[in-house]
């Protein structure tokens, strides 16, 4: 019988930049697509640190909300996003499409 094993891709590292790594998503819109294809590769675990346009932090509701719907339209696995945006609201409202 083979063995199960659980695949985590971080997409983006906390600090680190395209001038580091010119292959480091930033905007939601690319966050997604590279979650798409780590999960097409065999991950079913995303953790993510989102991200500004310009690839600084993020730590806005607003900009995780859009990562959760764009991740939403593209695969179905589990999102591990940053703890420190979720103090003072419950993930769910952070996703939600309503």
């Amino acid at each position: 019988m083979a063995k199960k094993i659980v695949i985590t891709a971080s997409l983006t590292g906390v600090l680190a930049t395209r001038s580091q790594c010119p292959y480091i998503p930033y905007t939601p819109k690319e966050i997604a697509l590279e979650g798409k294809r780590a999960v097409d590769a065999g991950a079913s675990i995303l953790h993510i640190h989102a991200r500004q346009d310009d690839g600084s932090p993020a730590y806005d509701i607003e900009t995780y909300r859009q990562i959760g719907k764009r991740f939403s339209c593209y695969v179905r696995m589990l999102l591990s996003i940053t703890a420190r945006v979720l103090l003072g609201f419950r993930a769910k409202s952070a996703f939600s499409t309503s």
